[in-house]
């Protein structure tokens, strides 16, 4: 049995992606918001098809995203958070809502919505 890789060449092709980044723990959603840009343009996509919306937390990362997934000219959006584990169960409720909220945008947009959670 052999594997066939699949990589998009996305060099001739004029993408719009989103990115919607979440403020809170933004010592952490910085780096990643960087690191998204940077591997977009490195795929071909050039800063004037990227679009970034920043929102104040992780929670608010589905309303955010859905704004701007249902843009015609955007294509896919990738959503940026951190969520930090405390002593409490504020984790697991936000990154359930965020998990799930995405999920939804996936299946009722029909376009990519990827989300990065830390």
């Amino acid at each position: 049995m052999s594997v066939e890789l699949i990589e998009a060449d996305l060099s001739d092709i004029s993408y719009k992606v989103g990115i919607v980044a979440a403020r809170w723990n933004s010592f952490v959603t910085d780096k990643m918001l960087d690191g998204a840009i940077d591997l977009l343009k490195s795929k071909g996509i050039t800063e004037h098809n990227i679009t970034v919306v920043r929102c104040p937390g992780s929670f608010e990362i589905p309303l955010t995203a859905e704004k701007l997934v249902n843009k015609e000219s955007i294509d896919g959006v990738i959503a940026i958070g951190a969520v930090i584990r405390g002593d409490t169960p504020h984790f697991d409720y936000v990154c359930d809502a965020v998990t799930r909220g995405v999920s939804d945008l996936n299946l009722s947009t029909g376009k990519p919505v990827f989300s990065l959670e830390y």
